[in-house]
């Protein structure tokens, strides 16, 4: 009975080994395929093929100076209000 159990466990362990082996030979194609973007890019770069344009200066108009009173009058409809109480 014991001989059988480690066996069995052998055997699960075996497969888990096998599956993680699988697992890290993907990963390793990966990195080659990724490692060969990154020389392009690199390349690239180094040439000026993605140079960045300039931003234009947009001429954005200044405001103008406030010559006008500042003051708790509001006109509306040709109407002075003084105090909140005569709205």
């Amino acid at each position: 009975m014991e001989t059988s159990g480690r066996a069995k466990k052998a055997s699960q362990l075996r497969d888990i080994l096998l599956t993680l082996e699988g697992q890290v030979v993907t990963l390793k194609e990966s990195m080659g395929d990724v490692k060969g973007e990154l020389t392009i890019y690199k390349t690239a770069l180094g040439n000026g093929g993605f140079a960045m344009t300039p931003k234009p200066n947009v001429d954005v108009p200044k405001p103008k100076e406030f010559k006008g009173s500042r003051s708790t009058y509001v006109r509306r409809g040709g109407t002075k209000i003084g105090t909140w109480e005569e709205y």
